[in-house]
């Protein structure tokens, strides 16, 4: 018995995996929703060597030794929280077989290349179909899949030697007309030399049997594991033992999934026809202990997933490859397995440089309201549709849906129309697309698993579009004014679009010009500059007293414009002072007359003239006189507002003294 550490395996419900059981046959599948039928649980390989740990659900017949006869069993498979049945139906059984666990016999093989718990005692995959020992046993068998209540068709079956064969003994089977046998993987200690031979009698082409060594096996094994492609049931599957022998039989779950955060839900698709390349036994002459047929061991090269994948509408990009299953990342995780098949936008301009993108992030430019576009690469004739997180909220909600389009000469185009929750998404916080393929027709949702169609998860980043107006205000004296009273202050405006969006109801607004401006000539449509685009304006505005108060005239304007869609409108302020030169000067003339002949009682009366003779009004005007003994200052009447002149107006004010003897 060897102890390999098993080894962990990717688990999610969108799995490619293999059921444990007793005869040959693994399915290669597409995909839709399900609903659970009362069967056995297939038990998913979790360690060892082989190749397809995340792919081929190996069927469960049963407990160790448990007796199987004709009829149909059932597994059960979850994928995407959503119940796959595999059912298996033997017939034409020629004896008592029972069910099996590979790493029993201390020389299988089986379970170091698939287990579950470990190999040889620790195993726990009975997925092997055996006869009596010396025994050979012979049956039919006839596979179909159904997904959320829909038929599943069958890529293919995988069979191996679920108990180490040796010197005559075999398993094997016969496949339809037309069908392709290949080995896909293999197993044999490193100290064995030993190999399996594969049998594909000339005179029988479509049967293939795998053969032990003619001599002693290995500590554990060799053995292989074939895969049928095409076919969905067997003839004259044939258990040959010396002693005891077993087959082992499972399905091959190929599927397209997405890799974004595990927030976005998963969403998948089963493949339909997942081919290989290579590995294909040929023909040799009957049997014989010393012409046992093709080594699959030494020179021999296994079959490979095909680069040229395809499904029956089509695929996003130019390639397409099969997961074990979901594995959710930051966009990359399918990316770096196996073939890189995100490659339906990168084929197209950036929407942000109109150069290829080359990093892996599309950097999207979009703007709230506003219609968004990308073209996807595709073939066949599927129809595509799209989803962007733009809220980056981590799900694929109703308003981040696009266009549903059809895949037509080698591209489909996506629409969106953007809401108003778009955000930035820089590449330190990016976002994310998902991009779905289906049959005409299909109501393509953001998750989920379909039985046709194609996946693509991708990373991107994204830049609001904002509508953003600039004004430049200027003003000066007009040509030969002063900046006095009744002089011209000339104002320009330049009013520029800086933004990515086109603006409408473009304007300006000046407290200070109830008339408004004169706008000079429009580029295009009055009140409307795209991009990049300008206009200029002129207004003026007629010096007054308040202006020269204020030592100069501060005024501020508003340009406004409106972008489409749901985008705020946009404004920006400019002011610009013309300062004016002004000279406050108040002039006073005092007066005074005597009544009487100026002896002691008599009356002198005083008369004060105050004049502004400067430019600008002058406030809180007040008058003291330091005479002792003068009465109180009386102002006449003012020409304006008390204690106020303005520039030339003139008050006087009145008082009167009484003559003492000092």
């Amino acid at each position: 018995m060897h102890s390999r550490a098993p080894r962990a395996r990717r688990s999610f419900r969108l799995t490619a995996a293999v059921l444990t059981a007793a005869v040959l046959g693994a399915l290669l599948l597409p995909l839709s929703p399900v609903a659970p039928a009362p069967a056995a649980e297939a038990v998913k390989a979790s360690g060892g060597s082989g190749q397809y740990l995340e792919s081929i659900e190996w069927f469960q017949w049963g407990a160790h030794d448990a007796p199987v006869g004709n009829g149909p069993v059932t597994n059960e498979v979850e994928i995407a929280g959503r119940t796959m049945q595999i059912t298996c139906t033997i017939s034409n059984l020629s004896g008592s077989i029972s069910a099996y666990r590979p790493g029993a016999w201390r020389g299988d093989a089986l379970d170091d290349m698939y287990n579950h718990g470990g190999t040889g005692g620790s195993n726990s995959l009975v997925v092997g179909l055996s006869g009596p020992n010396a025994t050979t046993r012979t049956f039919d068998l006839a596979c179909a899949a159904t997904y959320a209540g829909a038929d599943v068709p069958l890529a293919g079956l995988v069979f191996a030697d679920a108990e180490q064969s040796g010197n005559a003994e075999h398993v094997g089977a016969k496949a339809p007309e037309g069908s392709t046998w290949r080995i896909i993987d293999r197993y044999r200690d490193p100290a064995c030399t030993q190999t399996t031979y594969a049998h594909r009698p000339a005179s029988d082409p479509n049967r293939l049997d795998l053969y032990g060594p003619s001599t002693a096996s290995c500590a554990s094994g060799p053995a292989a594991v074939a895969f049928v492609q095409g076919a969905q049931q067997l003839t004259a599957v044939t258990v040959a033992g010396g002693g005891k022998s077993a087959i082992a039989l499972g399905v091959m779950l190929s599927l397209d999934t997405g890799d974004a955060p595990a927030s976005y839900g998963e969403a998948g698709a089963i493949l339909q026809a997942a081919a290989y390349e290579g590995g294909e036994v040929p023909t040799s002459s009957a049997w014989t202990t010393s012409a046992r047929g093709v080594s699959v061991f030494d020179g021999f090269t296994l079959a490979t997933p095909s680069t040229d994948l395809t499904t029956s509408v089509g695929t996003i990009g130019a390639t397409i490859d099969g997961e074990g299953g979901y594995t959710a990342s930051l966009g990359d995780a399918d990316d770096l397995s196996g073939i890189d098949d995100e490659d339906a936008i990168f084929t197209f301009p950036s929407p942000e440089t109109g150069e290829p993108v080359s990093d892996g992030v599309l950097r999207v430019k979009a703007a709230a309201g506003m219609p968004y576009s990308i073209s996807v690469s595709c073939r066949g004739t599927g129809e595509i549709r799209g989803w962007i997180d733009w809220a980056r909220d981590g799900a694929f909600g109703a308003e981040d849906a696009s266009s549903q389009a059809a895949c037509a000469d080698g591209a489909a185009t996506l629409a969106w129309s953007v809401p108003s929750t778009i955000v930035d998404s820089p590449e330190a916080a990016p976002s994310y697309l998902r991009l779905r393929l289906g049959a005409p027709g299909q109501a393509l949702e953001p998750t989920g698993v379909s039985t046709v169609g194609e996946t693509e998860d991708h990373r991107i980043t994204v830049a609001r579009q904002l509508g953003v107006i600039a004004l430049e205000k200027d003003a000066a004296l007009a040509a030969g004014a002063s900046g006095a009273v009744g002089d011209t202050v000339e104002f320009s405006f330049v009013v520029r679009n800086d933004g990515e969006l086109t603006l409408t109801d473009v304007g300006i607004d000046d407290p200070m010009l109830p008339g408004g401006v004169a706008f000079g000539a429009w580029p295009g449509t009055p009140g409307t500059l795209e991009p990049g685009q300008h206009v200029t304006a002129t207004a003026s505005h007629t010096l007054t007293q308040a202006d020269l108060d204020a030592g100069g005239v501060v005024n501020e304007a508003t340009a406004h414009g409106t972008p489409p869609g749901g985008v705020p409108a946009v404004q920006d302020t400019d002011d610009a002072t013309v300062p004016l030169a002004t000279t406050p000067l108040l002039t006073l003339v005092k007066d005074g007359a005597l009544s009487g002949d100026g002896v002691r009682g008599d009356t002198i009366d005083y008369t004060f003239t105050i004049t502004n003779d400067g430019s600008v009004t002058v406030r809180d005007v007040a008058l003291v006189d330091d005479l002792e003994g003068l009465s109180a200052i009386v102002f006449g009447a003012w020409p304006g507002a008390e204690g106020e002149l303005a520039p030339g107006d003139v008050v006087t004010a009145r008082a009167s003294y009484t003559v003492t003897q000092a």
